[in-house]
């Protein structure tokens, strides 16, 4: 038989929402998050926080080149440069999971909404979910104008999510396999 497991968590945009979650208590194949904009949104990628680009990583090596330099002036430690990566363009890992994204287009339509396949403009928890081994798709949430004064979401947006996800429930109800 078939389970349904939900996890809520916040969705702190630099991808560390996933930071304690727990995957051995969470024995999926799959999930989604739900994060993004307009109902009907499917990212599959997003873009990348570390060295993303030959711009990016010449001013890690410039960076790490000024703390090298002080150090050689000051001493040993005087200055440290430590990059951390917060999350990956889960694209790369997604693409050997389409059937995930076709899922959720698939119940766009079965919701009346159109779907949108896109990158996410940032990061989602679904990257760092993704690269732990739980492939991990973002569907948009419905709301607008996020981080700013005017950020908001409708009651009928929000229907449409509900739509969205109770016929993605049904797809993988009525499926053998994901």
């Amino acid at each position: 038989s078939s389970t349904l497991s939900l996890a809520f968590m916040p969705d702190e945009e630099i991808g560390s929402g996933t930071a304690s979650f727990d995957l051995s208590r969470f024995q999926e194949d799959c999930a989604y998050t739900v994060a993004g904009w307009e109902a009907g949104e499917i990212e599959g990628g997003n873009l990348q926080c570390s060295a993303g680009d030959c711009a990016a990583a010449r001013r890690i090596e410039l960076l790490q080149q000024a703390a090298a330099t002080l150090n050689h002036r000051w001493g040993k430690g005087a200055a440290q440069i430590r990059c951390t990566e917060e999350y990956r363009n889960m694209k790369e890992k997604m693409d050997e999971h389409l059937q995930l994204v076709e899922k959720a287009r698939f119940a766009c339509l079965a919701a009346g909404i159109t779907p949108h396949v896109v990158a996410a403009r940032g990061g989602t928890d679904g990257a760092r979910l993704t690269y732990a081994g739980l492939p991990c798709p973002n569907l948009g949430l419905g709301g607008w104008a996020y981080h700013s004064p005017y950020e908001h979401i409708t009651q009928e947006a929000m229907e449409q999510v509900t739509a969205i996800l109770r016929e993605l429930i049904f797809l993988f109800a009525e499926a053998e396999s994901i």
